[in-house]
């Protein structure tokens, strides 16, 4: 009788112990999902980061100089100015935009970013849910009224992007659902060629 006993409580630890190596696993994976689409979203936004700061930083760039402002237009999730972006003595008219409508992707906080260059658009679809710009004058103080009346006022600017994965991921914690892991950029730029 004593051997029966200790073969069902053998059994009952057995199964504890796979319940929680069972439940240990799954919280790893789960873990190990939601650390990838974190990577692929710092990567998404690593890349818009790069290309925005670099165009941004050189904005106003071979610009003439009777030239009001090389701001041709500034909004809070839109801009538009002159650069010669391509160091080829051309002047460059660039436009950067977030779509206010969700985009096709299988996550659809996510919006198209267009990046219009002299007319040509170029859909950056890489999981942005926001693309805020704020404009300050030569003293450091933020301009508050969008659009932004007189753009020559405009010596810096803040961008602020989050962006997602692409295709929706939620994590699930002990108690609640979490929203899909994403990404947040934040850079002050100050092009030396505006005026």
């Amino acid at each position: 009788m004593t051997a029966m006993y200790d073969l069902l409580c053998s059994i009952v630890i057995g199964g504890i112990l796979l319940l929680m190596l069972v439940g240990f696993n799954g919280t790893i994976t789960e873990q190990a999902g939601a650390q990838t689409v974190r990577m692929m979203a710092q990567s998404s936004l690593t890349t818009i980061g790069d290309l925005v700061d670099y165009e941004f930083r050189k904005m106003g760039y071979q610009v003439p100089k009777g030239t009001d402002s090389a701001i041709v237009f500034a909004d809070t999730s839109m801009i538009t100015f002159k650069a010669d972006i391509d160091n080829d003595g051309t002047v460059d008219i660039l436009t950067y935009q977030l779509d206010s409508s969700p985009s096709q992707n299988a996550n659809t906080k996510t919006r198209y970013l267009y990046r219009i260059k002299n007319g040509q658009t170029q859909l950056i679809n890489l999981g942005l849910t926001q693309f805020r710009i704020t404009y300050y004058d030569s003293s450091g103080t933020e301009l508050i009224s969008y659009p932004i009346q007189r753009p020559s006022h405009i010596k810096s600017l803040k961008i602020a992007m989050n962006a997602e994965s692409l295709v929706p991921y939620i994590e699930r914690s002990e108690s609640y659902l979490k929203a899909s892991p994403g990404a947040y950029w934040e850079q002050t730029i100050k092009p030396r060629n505006i005026r």
